[in-house]
């Protein structure tokens, strides 16, 4: 809930504590514990084989230094859903430049799954990008879409967007089995699509 809320709940109680105040309390919290509870979840998903990451646009208003207008950037990275540990993480940056991956995954090793952005893809080669099929599938269906409708039957676009939808069908049905049973599955299923 925003302090301003909070505070105009207290307020309705007869309680004066102002969002200063309880901004100060936040800060605080950050600096002396959930900073050690951030960097103990960062060294275990340092830790996992396979990881997601991706970027977003958030808008940070009074940011010293910066207009309400500039995009800053969240980058999320998480640990793969067959992972032991089910790890989000957070990390604020003011842009969308390439050292901000490499220093967040500068002790990982293994697959990044990503959605294509160049900037994973200067990352060292201890880590092995691999693309999204969500994100490929969608320039497919926009090009699809760009097509008249008679012409759109038969297509490259029709084609991909059949094959890609194929195999997330065969992912659907090999969602409640084990990775290793799911591996296989792969081999013999989605490997010739």
């Amino acid at each position: 809930m925003p302090l301003y809320r909070i505070e105009k709940g207290f307020q309705y109680d007869s309680v004066n504590i102002s969002r200063q105040t309880m901004s100060n309390w936040v800060i605080q919290c950050v600096q002396l514990y959930l900073t050690s509870i951030y960097s103990l979840f960062q060294s275990y998903l340092l830790k996992e084989s396979v990881l997601h990451a991706d970027e977003t646009t958030i808008q940070v208003l009074h940011e010293p230094g910066r207009t309400a207008a500039q995009k800053s950037y969240e980058w999320v990275y998480r640990s793969s859903g067959c992972s032991k540990h089910k790890i989000v993480i957070y990390d604020y940056k003011e842009t969308r430049k390439q050292e901000h991956p490499r220093d967040f995954l500068k002790d990982f090793s293994g697959y990044l799954h990503t959605d294509g952005y160049q900037v994973y893809h200067s990352l060292p080669s201890k880590i092995v990008v691999v693309g999204c099929w969500a994100h490929a599938r969608r320039r497919f269906e926009n090009l699809w879409k760009t097509l008249p409708e008679e012409k759109r039957a038969g297509s490259d676009a029709e084609a991909g967007l059949t094959y890609i939808n194929a195999l997330f069908q065969l992912e659907r049905e090999f969602a409640k089995l084990t990775t290793e049973k799911r591996y296989e599955k792969r081999l013999e299923k989605s490997k010739p699509i």
